[in-house]
């Protein structure tokens, strides 16, 4: 277990070794005491766990899967440090391109995203307090997702791209269309509903000023007015 006194142990998670080196010495110049995570892990609870034995906080690529060092994401790992009420924060290259299949379905529970090359943008300090403060129920006003109606623009398996008009009615957003199983009502069977024009209610931190920091929960079926509705 990190030492009460030393509170400023940080786990590094990634899979390439010449990012580690670098991403170490960065951690040690910013006052933190690097815990270097070198395995090779099938069972997110193990790494997890090993986290939370040796640091008190964790800087986690999202790539962990191309080097074979974990099969699952840096962003499942970050969730779910999370939800354990450890701060932990998602390091990415791939922000764009991999939020709608992997970081978006987790994002509820990513309170910072950095990409590689913002690193500097966001101090490591700023970032872990941000951390904390949602662990602790205290969010930031474009992490405050509310109930709001979504609309079914387009269909491309396994994506479906929809409209949240209380955030921005001209741009489409790509979700998992897998995400429609975090509904409201248990069994609900959202996803055999989908279809082009199709709306929905979800919670959305439409507060978000970037497509990338949307996410989604709590979806639930928003019945269709008659078609004479306003004749």
């Amino acid at each position: 277990m990190p030492t009460a006194n030393n509170q400023n142990r940080i786990a590094l998670v990634d899979d390439d070794i010449e990012e580690r080196k670098m991403k170490r010495l960065e951690l040690l110049s910013a006052g933190y005491d690097p815990y270097v995570l070198e395995g090779k892990y099938s069972d997110i609870t193990k790494i997890v766990e090993q986290i939370q034995k040796n640091a008190n906080c964790a800087f986690c690529d999202h790539s962990l899967q191309p080097k074979g060092m974990a099969s699952f994401s840096g962003a499942e790992v970050v969730a779910e440090l999370t939800k354990r009420k450890f701060p932990a924060i998602l390091v990415t290259q791939f922000a764009g391109m991999d939020t709608p299949k992997n970081i978006r379905p987790q994002r509820r529970f990513i309170p910072v995203v950095i990409a590689n090359e913002d690193t500097y943008s966001l101090s490591l300090s700023e970032a872990f307090e941000i951390c904390k403060n949602e662990i602790k129920g205290i969010y930031r006003p474009d992490r405050v997702a509310t109930r709001t109606i979504i609309r079914v623009e387009r269909i491309e398996d396994p994506f479906i791209d929809v409209i949240v008009p209380s955030w921005n009615p001209k741009q489409a957003v790509r979700i998992m269309k897998s995400m429609l199983n975090d509904s409201l009502i248990k069994d609900a069977c959202l996803i055999e509903k989908v279809k082009i024009d199709k709306h929905f209610f979800a919670k959305v931190n439409t507060s978000a000023t970037d497509a990338d920091d949307l996410y989604f929960y709590d979806f639930e079926d928003a019945v269709e007015p008659p078609e004479d509705f306003l004749a």
